[in-house]
């Protein structure tokens, strides 16, 4: 190949490189690693407050700790989907 027949490509590869690292950040934006799936836990007590917001829907809860030694009222923070999946899932603002 000649420099003319590179040159003329290096926009098109430029721009599917820029594309695939801006996908490989949102996948890690994304990521749920953060979570502990196998020890879920069962919270019960009063919600404080209550966001229905893009990107992310919040629950602030008062409850009392079932599983820590002292029993005490902890405040907690509940991170959900974002709301067009809630209403997808039967949720809904009202």
């Amino acid at each position: 190949m000649t420099f003319f027949s590179w040159a003329r490509r290096a926009p098109a590869l430029l721009f599917v490189a820029l594309g695939l690292s801006a996908a490989s950040a949102a996948w890690a934006h994304h990521s749920f690693a953060m979570y502990d799936n196998e020890h879920q836990v069962k919270l019960k007590g009063k919600v404080t407050d209550f966001q229905w917001t893009n990107p992310h829907v919040y629950i602030e809860l008062d409850g009392v700790d079932q599983y820590g030694e002292d029993k005490a009222v902890k405040s907690w923070v509940i991170e959900c989907a974002n709301p067009g999946i809630l209403i997808a899932s039967a949720g809904s603002s009202t």
